[in-house]
């Protein structure tokens, strides 16, 4: 059986397997990726059983000097582990010349943060609503992610303690956060005006349709951050 013939079973596996086109797809263009390096450098590329652990170290080294990245670069090791292993386990190859070839560490990237001057814009454009200068202040000053912050709830705040329960977050593990003064007063306005309008018109222009007095303090869609506009008239 030659290489080609053998990529092309392992992906009727796959098929056979349930697994997504999508993913498929992915196995197939790093499988592809692969065999169109090394038949650049060896007339032998199409005989499986030539395959060699160098083979797979020279590959990675060749997308590192590409600048791809170390994600990258695990997954296509990934896809060749996996199919080196169905090589082995249908009696193909003896080995899998994969199997021990370690993958590169992640990049470390230095966290981006705002500037003075645009953490001051981002708050000054949102003052016009209570609903997004609360989400703005909750979502910098006490460092939740998105999907946190659109699950509040009114049970997890203490506005007497000063503090927020975030359930099931990073680690999927429960977490309490002290609430510093700015977005504990953001919160007790924006609470203030929904509990002053219970039919929810501070986010009916977002999300068209009411917010119940005992549901998420903001709704999910509100909480979309890259789909609302700050703009001042």
């Amino acid at each position: 059986m030659t290489t080609t013939q053998a990529k092309e079973l392992f992906l009727r596996a796959l098929a056979g397997n349930n697994y997504s086109e999508r993913t498929i797809k992915a196995y197939s263009d790093d499988l592809t990726q692969f065999l169109s390096w090394l038949q650049s450098c060896r007339t032998d590329w199409d005989i499986p059983t030539r395959f060699t652990r160098i083979d797979l170290v020279e590959f990675m080294n060749h997308q590192a000097a590409l600048k791809t990245t170390g994600v990258t670069r695990n997954r296509k090791l990934s896809s060749l582990r996996k199919f080196f292993s169905f090589l082995k386990e249908n009696d193909i190859i003896a080995g899998n010349p994969a199997e021990t070839v370690k993958g590169p560490r992640k990049e470390e990237h230095e966290p981006v943060v705002l500037q003075k001057t645009e953490y001051q814009s981002l708050l000054y454009a949102a003052s016009g609503n209570s609903r997004d200068y609360a989400i703005i202040q909750v979502f910098l000053q006490a460092g939740l992610r998105v999907s946190e912050l659109a699950n509040l709830t009114l049970s997890d705040l203490d506005l007497v303690n000063k503090t927020l329960l975030v359930r099931q977050g990073k680690g999927k593990k429960d977490r309490t956060i002290p609430l510093e003064q700015q977005s504990l007063a953001a919160l007790k306005s924006y609470l203030g005006e929904r509990e002053a309008y219970p039919d929810a018109t501070l986010s009916k222009s977002i999300c068209k349709k009411p917010v119940s007095r005992n549901g998420p303090v903001f709704t999910r869609c509100a909480t979309r951050l890259e789909h609302i506009k700050w703009t001042k008239a």
